[in-house]
């Protein structure tokens, strides 16, 4: 009972913030299901186990979280098409390289990248108005380079970490497109469905062969749902909060948000 309160709770919490700030809430859900897996004996599976599962869950949080969006407006679908195919490649690439690398040093240094980026926005918003929308509609090939490039980093970074991308898509696309912070949120949500879609059946064809009792993959499913089922009654809320707080503040909370976020990563 204990831990489906916990998981609850903890579902409730990450929709919330998907709805808000337009991430998936692996930040919040690895952890907490690495913990809860290496309890239940998972040993060396914990940490894949804990993405697979966050994964699976963001696809549902993130469908609640875009069709809330969605209904204000909120998503630029050029940006979104534009960044689709790329995320699709890094989430590819992210999961075939995930359990190769050391978890540690990778979690530091995205944790200093995402402390540069939270920096930055924090102080470009200081100095002036929430960004606006660009008028420039031709899509240069400098203008494609960035979508890919920025694609590729977001997929891989995101199926590794087992998020929805939030965390670097809002960044990206106010820093480097000049988007205003509510789409970039409500266009993120969309993306991090893409991410999880992709990063869950990678995670699921990684752990085919190994297929613990009660788990898909490296999914456990009945953790998703119960992650899920709580995080969708939350993220229409946290969309609401989004829509109906000043934009400035809004930005300068998420930037203060990615700076706690940050600090975790690297202590």
């Amino acid at each position: 009972m204990a831990d489906f309160i916990l998981l609850g709770s903890m579902g409730a919490v990450a929709g919330l913030l998907a709805g808000l700030f337009g991430i998936g809430g692996g930040i919040i859900i690895v952890p907490a299901l690495i913990f809860s897996f290496e309890m239940d004996g998972m040993g060396q599976y914990a940490t894949k186990l804990a993405i697979g599962t966050s994964l699976a869950s963001i696809l549902f949080m993130g469908l609640s979280s875009s069709f809330a969006h969605y209904k204000r407006e909120a998503i630029e679908w050029e940006s979104l098409f534009c960044l689709a195919p790329f995320i699709i490649v890094g989430t590819a690439i992210g999961s075939q390289i995930a359990g190769r690398v050391d978890g540690f040093l990778l979690k530091r240094l995205f944790g200093i990248l995402m402390l540069t980026v939270a920096m930055t926005m924090l102080f470009r918003i200081s100095e002036k108005e929430a960004p606006h929308a660009s008028e420039d509609r031709v899509l240069s090939v400098r203008k494609w380079m960035i979508y890919a490039v920025g694609g590729i980093l977001i997929g891989t970074i995101s199926s590794l970490f087992g998020t929805g991308g939030g965390t670097m898509t809002v960044p990206f696309l106010v820093l480097l497109l000049d988007k205003p912070i509510r789409v970039a949120i409500g266009t993120a949500s969309a993306t991090g469905v893409i991410i999880a879609f992709f990063g869950t059946i990678g995670f699921i064809y990684q752990g085919w062969r190994f297929l613990p009792n009660m788990r898909f993959g490296f999914v456990a499913p009945q953790t998703a749902l119960l992650i899920a089922a709580c995080g969708c009654m939350t993220a229409p809320l946290g969309a609401l909060i989004a829509h109906r707080i000043d934009t400035l503040l809004l930005s300068r909370v998420f930037s203060v948000f990615l700076i706690i976020v940050s600090f975790l990563l690297i202590f």
